[in-house]
């Protein structure tokens, strides 16, 4: 199987097993929490979250993305390397809590989610060792156990008429600490069965320098990335007035932003090792490439169509709101953040790629330039709009970081913008039309929801097949192979 239909056939399945999980726990479960417990009290949690997670370039420390590359470029690296590397992760996730200890005062609510953010690291690191050697099933399945485990825990109090009542923002982040300790267990025994995971070793201080030295430009992505993709609820705190209300409201549009970057993400995590093996041997990877952006781009065109014509009915269906002011406000945050969208994935797929071709030096640059854009955005927007403010900032600097990365991209490849361009025609053509059409069709009628969701499902279909975005016998060949797999 070529590695275009090989990438598909196993993206089907991981893409199935997160649709099954990740939507259930993003808008039942962390949906009920925000509802059931308000947009104040849910607005300091994802404060402290967002402090947690700026804080994980210790925890990652580029180990995550460089494992990756290395195993997938050489497998000897998951003896040689990979032992190496969780014993320097070990380091930085005792420097990650007695950082979270100062900053948060013996803040013991902050300590728990600090914890969820160390175990969830290591599952994500051990999963790379199982991606690198191409063990693609076994990564997607650990891609949702977590989430799996943590959506029956929290069922059990929030649908449950005894233990409702009993339910606090603390009870959410302990009972995803068991769901995390669970599934990083039965990881381990999976991994060890594999030989994906080798005894943990001490190296030697010359060895360690070198690993540290090696990780040194990955960490320094990974942490201008966190910012400029994090810092907006930590913006929010610092120049709205009333931050944690701005902040809950923004948590609402950027819940939906969530579940899309992970769904761009699956494709980002499986192409590193792919592109990192293509590139070491010289193999082009323009058409896989191509692909992925096609896949993550529908749906960001049909976010952006849905975010323009029905915002308003999306979170009126996912909140509840007593203030109009609010909803009117959360709306057109969400739609900001949907269009933000389409830079973030296309950003993501490219920067992947890039990461691949050891161009760490102009992403770094890249990166910098996209946090100084938010940075500039959120002090100019965030004191007189808030949430929508912070939801301009985003749309900046993700817009200024895709630029960035077409423009080393092109360089790279040795190619013209218009070039690249062209290679993109079908799907952008794909975004035009689709935005005429919703254009047109709403102009003349005026239609429910779930009837505008019906046509532009139909639309869709329709402009795929016409615009020939995908090889469909291919594709139906490889799905009928994967559903014999599984």
């Amino acid at each position: 199987m070529s590695t275009n239909k090989s990438f598909v056939s196993n993206q089907i399945f991981l893409q199935v097993l997160n649709w099954l999980i990740k939507p259930v726990w993003i808008f039942l479960i962390d949906r009920e929490v925000q509802n059931l417990l308000g947009e104040e009290v849910y607005g300091n949690y994802f404060f402290y979250l967002n402090t947690s997670l700026i804080l994980m370039l210790l925890l990652d420390f580029g180990m995550h993305n460089f494992n990756a590359k290395e195993v997938g470029f050489n497998q000897r690296f998951l003896k040689i390397g990979t032992p190496g590397l969780a014993w320097l992760k070990l380091c930085m996730s005792i420097l990650y809590f007695l950082l979270l200890y100062f900053l948060g005062l013996n803040s013991v609510f902050l300590l728990a989610i600090g914890l969820n953010q160390v175990l969830s690291s290591w599952i994500l690191f051990y999963r790379t060792s199982l991606s690198g050697l191409h063990l693609f099933k076994f990564d997607a399945i650990f891609s949702v156990l977590d989430r799996l485990l943590s959506v029956f825990l929290l069922s059990l109090f929030l649908f449950s008429n005894t233990l409702r009542p009993l339910f606090t923002i603390q009870t959410f982040v302990y009972l995803q600490t068991v769901a995390f300790v669970i599934s990083l267990c039965i990881l381990l025994v999976v991994s060890k069965q594999k030989n994906a995971l080798y005894i943990l070793q001490k190296p030697s201080l010359v060895k360690l320098k070198k690993l540290f030295v090696s990780n040194l430009p990955f960490a320094m992505l990974t942490l201008l990335m966190t910012f400029y993709m994090r810092f907006d609820a930590i913006y929010i705190n610092i120049f709205s007035e009333n931050s944690d209300l701005q902040t809950g409201l923004y948590a609402q549009g950027f819940r939906m932003l969530e579940a899309l970057s992970m769904y761009a993400m699956m494709f980002t995590g499986m192409l590193l090792p792919l592109f990192s093996r293509q590139i070491s041997q010289q193999v082009e990877s323009s058409d896989l490439l191509n692909l992925v952006l096609k896949f993550v781009w529908i749906p960001a065109f049909f976010m952006m169509v849905l975010a323009l014509f029905k915002s308003r009915e999306v979170m009126e269906l996912l909140y509840n709101y007593t203030d109009p002011v609010n909803r009117i406000q959360a709306s057109d945050t969400f739609r900001v953040l949907m269009f933000a969208f389409i830079p973030m994935s296309g950003s993501l797929v490219l920067g992947t790629y890039l990461t691949a071709a050891s161009k760490l030096k102009q992403l770094i640059w890249s990166s910098l330039l996209a946090f100084l854009t938010l940075t500039i955005f959120s002090m100019v927007f965030i004191t007189n709009k808030g949430s929508l403010g912070a939801a301009y900032s985003v749309f900046a600097a993700q817009g200024v970081v895709f630029i960035c990365f077409v423009h080393v991209y092109i360089k790279f490849k040795n190619e013209k913008l218009v070039h690249f361009i062209l290679s993109q025609k079908q799907i952008l053509l794909f975004g035009g039309l689709l935005y005429t059409l919703n254009r047109i069709l709403w102009a003349i009628f005026n239609t429910d929801f779930v009837i505008f969701l019906g046509v532009n499902i139909l639309l869709i279909v329709l402009l795929v097949i016409v615009l020939k975005l995908f090889n469909l016998t291919n594709l139906k060949k490889i799905l009928k192979d994967r559903i014999k797999t599984i």
